[in-house]
């Protein structure tokens, strides 16, 4: 169950940084926003995952986890709004 917390956690972290950019909010037609503000909230989203798997399991196993799920969660949410993009073009 901690695993599937720390790969969602990731994800959300990594929807919003990739919300920051402007090119990601054009494609999902969403207006401009401050890019700072979404930045730094997914980055700091992205550091909870690591406190949460460094109190359950050992320094070693956790930070292995933690890049195993940052690795995943960040090719689901790109390769998702790509396919998003893909799915909005199409007549």
């Amino acid at each position: 169950m901690m695993l599937l917390t720390i790969l969602t956690l990731s994800a959300l972290g990594f929807v919003l940084i990739a919300l920051s950019d402007s090119r990601h909010r054009r494609r999902c037609g969403l207006k401009p926003a401050q890019q700072k503000p979404w930045f730094w909230a997914g980055s700091a989203i992205l550091g909870w995952p690591l406190w949460l798997a460094m109190e359950t399991w050992s320094t070693g196993l956790a930070i292995t986890l933690w890049l195993g799920c940052l690795s995943i969660s960040a090719g689901m949410v790109f390769l998702g709004l790509a396919m998003f993009e893909r799915f909005r073009q199409q007549p």
